[in-house]
């Protein structure tokens, strides 16, 4: 089987695994306190973890990551603001909380808490606090969906479409079954997954390029401003940024999907195990996300010549039109098989590839599960997106070499790109 195949199967498994989660949190439950709130029977370690997964999730994974590689270290602010916020979160709001919402005639909700907490005999609070939380926890879970979306596309060479619609289906059906155990150990088995992800590959990318010498001097060749906590000198704007950024923290004291954890714990005094727990993975998984970041700079330096290839891509398959787009000028025909899957992308992409090449006067032929290139003199011409923006950038990329190539729908680069325009306009400007 292909190692696309095994990708497949892998999150088939993990989708079957989290709503067999969501199955044994029905069974747990038996009354409506422990479908909304665990019984008050949470473990340190499940409150911690689950507030955490619960918390970063796709942001740990992707947003942060994606904002250190973009940016550099200045990003790093981000991460401090949200440690500090989130121990002071545990510190002072979880113990008090736990006391108060059990006291407060057992609220079980954020806006029953604060409604029986103030006395408040006419509701508005409770009122005012739900659509409050609704309106803004329905912009969070989309967010959430998003990433979904987005992993699914980059990491199994999904549709994003589909991908979303995949993670918010199981996501609901653990969630509707299981309720507030479902919820809970499921975002433990997301954390700990995390966790040991994140750590990881920043060892993997660093055997993988020899040594940390290796990792300091492939990051000073693509940029010692990288390494700037302060963006390229303490200024007035950066000075801003940083108390902006340093700001994130103080969200975490109304988040009512971390602070609902610290009402779910056996009894107030477990917040101080929770919070060792939780500030534990918070810390090291930041710190993963930032090596990340700082063990993939890679310097790529090419020869004089382009030769031919006949490769397997099933396991990289998003990227073949850019590997087809340099094969375009190799010396010898190349042919990319394992890809037949992404004809079902936005568009038909081994067609587009094809049809395109062939009318700027190349030779492209269609194989049953990929793509043959012969090399040929191109001339300018009109390079069709076809609402793609892996084939709008290949065009690009082909018109680097040809001129007069005109990509018909450059801005469709959007999608996944919104200032790739810019980008490679500044590349080209020098």
């Amino acid at each position: 089987m292909s190692n696309h195949t095994w990708f497949i199967i892998a999150l088939v498994i993990y989708f079957v695994a989290m709503i067999g989660i969501g199955v044994y949190g029905a069974l747990k439950t038996k009354n409506h306190e422990d479908y909304m709130l665990g019984g008050r029977n949470l473990p340190p370690a499940v409150a911690a973890l689950s507030a955490g997964a619960s918390d970063m999730s796709g942001w740990l994974v992707m947003g942060l990551p994606g904002a250190l590689y973009a940016t550099g270290l200045v990003e790093v602010w981000l991460a401090i603001g949200l440690t500090i916020g989130a121990y002071l979160n545990w510190k002072l709001v979880a113990p008090r909380l736990r006391a108060y919402t059990e006291i407060a005639k057992n609220s079980i909700t954020v806006p029953s808490f604060l409604s029986n907490r103030t006395r408040d005999r006419t509701n508005i609070l409770r009122v005012a606090a739900g659509i409050i939380i609704l309106v803004f926890f329905t912009l969070y879970v989309s967010s959430g969906m998003v990433a979904g979306g987005k992993f699914f596309e980059s990491a199994f060479d999904g549709d994003y479409t589909t991908g979303l619609l995949l993670v918010a289906g199981v996501t609901l059906l653990y969630t509707l079954f299981g309720g507030f155990l479902g919820a809970s150990y499921t975002d433990v088995v997301q954390g700990l997954l995390m966790f040991a992800a994140l750590l990881i590959i920043p060892v993997l990318a660093i055997v993988s390029i020899g040594d940390l010498a290796a990792v300091a001097e492939g990051i000073t060749t693509v940029g010692a401003e990288n390494l700037d906590w302060f963006g390229g000198g303490l200024t007035a704007a950066s000075v801003i940024g940083i108390i902006s950024s340093l700001a994130w923290g103080l969200g975490y004291f109304g988040q009512p999907h971390i602070i609902v954890r610290f009402m779910a714990l056996r009894n107030p005094g477990e917040a101080k195990t929770a919070r060792r727990i939780g500030m534990g993975w918070m810390i090291l998984s930041l710190l993963g996300a930032r090596v990340t970041r700082r063990g993939g700079a890679v310097t790529v330096t090419g020869g004089p010549r382009i030769h031919g290839v006949d490769l397997d891509l099933s396991a990289v398959s998003e990227l073949t039109p850019t590997l087809v787009g340099i094969a375009a000028f190799a010396d010898s025909p190349s042919s990319f098989t394992g890809i037949g899957h992404i004809r079902q992308h936005e568009t038909d992409r081994i067609a587009a590839l094809v049809d395109n090449l062939r009318a700027l006067g190349g030779e492209a032929h269609e194989l049953d599960d990929g793509i043959r290139i012969v090399p040929a003199p191109l001339h300018g011409g009109t390079w069709e997106a076809r609402h793609d923006h892996r084939i709008a950038t290949t065009g690009a990329l082909v018109g680097l070499r040809v001129p007069g190539v005109v990509v018909d729908d450059i801005g469709t680069t959007a999608k996944t790109m919104p200032q790739f325009p810019a980008l490679w306009q500044q590349m080209l400007n020098g």
